[in-house]
């Protein structure tokens, strides 16, 4: 199988993690920056033609010309695949750039892209692969031929770092900022609040501030990371695989379907943002208290991410889905 797939490949946590994987299960990958598509379009289209590709791939197909591009892949036998890790349906005010059907302009809201009668191209892949597990029906009755794919963790990013950092009870990393994080910015205003200095955000004004190496040395030098997520049934955002993938104990506010990933009390624990901040403190208290028990459960998670959650696991569920 040779795939083109589009995207940034400098970074692990970009692209490049997951080619990397589709490489490793025996896909030949042709990487085109979108950077360099944008500056050379001629030469991506050429390239595109002689390249003898079975598939063209892109997270978010940000590049310019996308109707050329999705009529070239369809006259010349190539099918084409989406596949981004966030969620889009029901999100009226958040914005991204894609081009839309019959226009190369970008279009700049995420729910309308998708029910608009200039349907954004992001969509019109022949394979959509998404964790948006409760928009799969939705998608489905538009003619969407979506899949639900969860996010996953780099392979070689899941091990258990060294605690070279200032020991800190809870840790949160991400951002806070946007029409969709009201309750997380409440939750860490609280945390901050009530924990003082033993309480670290990281990644709150720069997205990249802590990864890869540095991001399991942090974790292990913290005793409670908190996750939480838009709210919605069946999706819950990368974090969870990225802290326990590195051995952390994560404590993640409650999604409907998030225990078919993981078990709760055996690979990490929940809070239920319903029942108040009052009962999240009793969760992170308690599990500040119980080290042994605490630590026995990160192992549980770290060893079951490595087995199930990794992005070796995505990507063959991807190749399984486009060889049917």
């Amino acid at each position: 199988m040779k795939l083109g797939y589009i995207g940034k490949f400098e970074r692990i946590y970009d692209e490049e993690g997951i080619a990397i994987s589709l490489e490793k299960l025996g896909v030949e990958v042709i990487r085109f920056d979108v950077d360099i598509i944008k500056n050379n379009f001629q030469s991506f289209i050429d390239n595109l033609l002689n390249s003898k590709l079975d598939y063209l791939m892109s997270p978010k197909w940000p590049i310019p010309n996308l109707n050329q591009i999705f009529n070239l892949c369809k006259s010349n036998n190539i099918k084409t695949i989406s596949y981004h890790p966030d969620g889009y349906f029901n999100y009226d005010k958040a914005t991204e750039h894609h081009s839309i059907i019959g226009n190369d302009n970008y279009f700049n809201t995420r729910h309308n892209s998708v029910i608009s009668e200039n349907r954004n191209l992001i969509y019109c892949a022949d394979y959509v692969f998404t964790p948006e597990g409760y928009a799969n029906k939705a998608y489905r009755n538009m003619g969407i031929n979506h899949h639900t794919l969860r996010q996953g963790i780099y392979n070689g990013c899941c091990y258990k770092g060294v605690p070279m950092y200032k020991p800190y009870d809870v840790l949160f990393v991400g951002n806070d900022i946007g029409p969709h994080h009201g309750y997380r910015a409440q939750l860490v205003e609280f945390l901050k609040n009530t924990y003082k200095d033993k309480f670290l955000h990281m990644g709150k004004g720069n997205e990249h501030e802590v990864r890869m190496d540095n991001l399991n040395d942090l974790i292990a030098s913290c005793k409670v990371i908190i996750g939480e997520s838009i709210i919605h049934p069946y999706y819950w955002s990368n974090r969870i695989y990225e802290t326990i993938g590195r051995g952390g104990f994560c404590l993640h506010a409650y999604h409907e379907g998030i225990e078919q990933e993981y078990e709760i009390g055996k690979h990490f624990d929940v809070f239920y943002r319903e029942k108040g901040f009052e009962k999240v403190k009793e969760k992170i208290d308690y599990w500040i208290q119980n080290n042994v028990k605490r630590q026995q459960i990160a192992d549980n998670g770290m060893l079951h991410t490595q087995k199930y959650h990794t992005l070796i696991n995505r990507t063959s569920q991807l190749i399984k889905i486009i060889n049917k």
